[in-house]
């Protein structure tokens, strides 16, 4: 069965707020509740719960704007990454990231020395990066 994306609502709030990441992996994402409260006061915040089937099984944020910087990830713990968007297929929508791409989060600024391509899949909860080659420290 192919995940779901769905919009938050009254409905699945309390859900999503409540899902939590396996044991060992809470020093690499953020809870959803400080997600939230870092999207809140940006529009371009593209929030979704994700379903397998009727099982919530995961949260997306996006970030999704025309205007600059335009479409990113919007990784946690709250990597900016902004992207292209390529388009959309069987497979889910594809971003680009160019080389030379400033991407953020607090207290950190990194430019890529790689450009990228992202699969946001329909079907996993997963977000695949393919990179034109491997990203190596300077």
């Amino acid at each position: 069965m192919p995940i779901r994306l769905e919009p938050l609502t009254p409905n699945n709030d309390t859900h999503v707020r409540a899902l939590r990441v396996v044991p060992g992996q809470e020093r690499f994402v953020e809870t959803v509740e400080e997600s939230l409260a870092n999207a809140q006061p940006h529009p371009q915040a593209w929030l979704r719960a994700a379903y397998d089937a009727n099982e919530l099984v995961g949260f997306v944020m996006l970030w999704d704007s025309f205007e600059e910087p335009g479409h990113m990830l919007w990784r946690l713990p709250h990597w900016h990454i902004p992207t292209q968007l390529l388009g959309e297929d069987d497979h889910g929508i594809w971003l680009g990231v160019p080389e030379r791409t400033v991407m953020w989060r607090p207290g950190v600024r990194v430019e890529t020395h790689y450009a990228a391509v992202v699969l946001v899949p329909k079907e996993s909860p997963f977000v695949a990066m393919f990179m034109d080659r491997v990203p190596c420290p300077e």
